[in-house]
């Protein structure tokens, strides 16, 4: 569900069956966060997974299949959790990989 681009509370909550308030607080008591920012380390942690495996797919698709809407924001976001680019990310997997 974190991978739909569009994804808002309202919708979390429906598709959970919760109050918005109470799912509000329980995201933000459980990890720190407000919503968007735990959609964002989510979806950052799906692609971390992605692109330390197979480079089949480019940087942008797997922004995008992670569930950002742009280039411009899965960047931002990854570099906020990470402290670097997914290239980055992606180039220094691969070095660990071949060491």
């Amino acid at each position: 569900l974190f991978r739909e681009p569009g994804l808002k509370i309202d919708n979390l909550a429906a598709a959970l069956q919760l109050p918005v308030h109470y799912l509000s607080y329980a995201i933000n008591a459980g990890s720190g966060r407000n919503v968007q920012a735990w959609l964002n380390q989510l979806r950052v942690e799906d692609a971390m997974q992605a692109l330390a495996g197979a480079d089949a797919d480019s940087v942008l698709a797997v922004g995008l299949a992670a569930g950002f809407n742009s280039k411009a924001s899965f960047n931002r976001a990854f570099r906020a959790e990470t402290g670097v680019s997914p290239s980055e990310f992606r180039a220094r997997s691969k070095a660990q990989i071949a060491n």
